[in-house]
């Protein structure tokens, strides 16, 4: 079998990849911190740990169906296309939590997950099958992974966490929000990209 190139070569090589790899790692730093500081957002609606809980199942069990979403979307669109529709979804969460004006709302929100975060682990893996060469796909595997739930939630948790200091959970959903939004322009130039290759 050919031998694989190292992350560095595909990098290099793959321009397309790499716009969506810098799409990913946006899109998770404007998705991860909403589940890490979910306890602050719960308390800053008046919530206490049911509440918390209810959440947690909400956005937990709302992953489940994913799956099943993602093999219905694969039938009429490219991975690259549905990655764009779970980043959009990452934008979506924390301008609707923005909107949220009670406990009950915020919940209700919770659900936007299976279309965010949710879809992209299916997406992501299988655009980096299809976006490089066979030999390549164990290490755009792992890239890709490095790059959004590594990198993409280190970063924003660091920083979602100084903007909770700074002003409070509505701060840190506004910079989720900026994220999230650089993570759907990328992906959709990678998209452009890809159709101009």
């Amino acid at each position: 079998s050919a031998s694989g190139h190292s992350i560095w070569q595909i990098l290099k090589k793959n321009r397309v990849f790499t716009l969506m790899l810098i799409a990913c790692f946006f899109g998770m730093m404007g998705v991860m911190p909403i589940s890490n500081f979910l306890v602050s957002l719960v308390n800053s609606h008046g919530g206490g740990s049911t509440a918390l809980g209810v959440a947690q199942f909400l956005m937990a069990a709302s992953e489940l169906p994913s799956a099943l979403v993602f093999g219905l979307l694969q039938k009429k669109m490219s991975s690259a296309k549905i990655l764009l529709i779970s980043i959009i979804f990452m934008v979506v969460k924390p301008l609707l939590i923005l909107a949220s004006g009670s406990l009950g709302m915020l919940l209700a929100v919770q659900p936007v997950q299976m279309l965010g975060y949710g879809l992209f682990t299916p997406a992501s893996v299988y655009y980096a099958n299809e976006n490089v060469s066979q030999a390549d796909r164990i290490q755009g595997q792992s890239v890709m992974m490095m790059a959004s739930n590594g990198l993409g939630a280190m970063f924003g948790n660091l920083l979602a966490g100084y903007a909770v200091d700074w002003g409070g959970c509505a701060a840190m959903l506004w910079l989720c929000l900026g994220m999230g939004l650089v993570g759907m322009v990328c992906c959709a130039v990678s998209l452009r990209a890809g159709r101009n290759a």
